[in-house]
């Protein structure tokens, strides 16, 4: 039976549910037992650059440039933060 849009739409909000649930358990397990999110930070780190490489070419290319944006905007925080001490 085909479903509909609706229902598509529901099974896409429950999956992204379940997977929020999946990220944000294995991160406070993380910090629980080490303290710190470092091994999260690695564990997710290496997961979306797998991920990244199975994007086709145009997205891949432009989740870099959200990548470069952040990391450029952190850097600016950084130096903003040095200026007024």
């Amino acid at each position: 039976m085909k479903l509909s849009a609706q229902a598509k739409f529901n099974q896409f909000l429950d999956e992204a549910r379940e997977t929020s649930t999946a990220v944000s358990g294995m991160i406070q397990a993380s910090y629980d037992r080490d303290g710190s999110y470092s091994y999260a930070s690695g564990y997710l780190e290496s997961l979306v650059k797998e991920l990244i490489g199975e994007l086709p070419k145009a997205r891949r290319s432009q989740v870099r440039e959200q990548l470069y944006r952040q990391t450029n905007s952190i850097k600016n925080d950084i130096l903003v933060d040095k200026i007024r001490g």
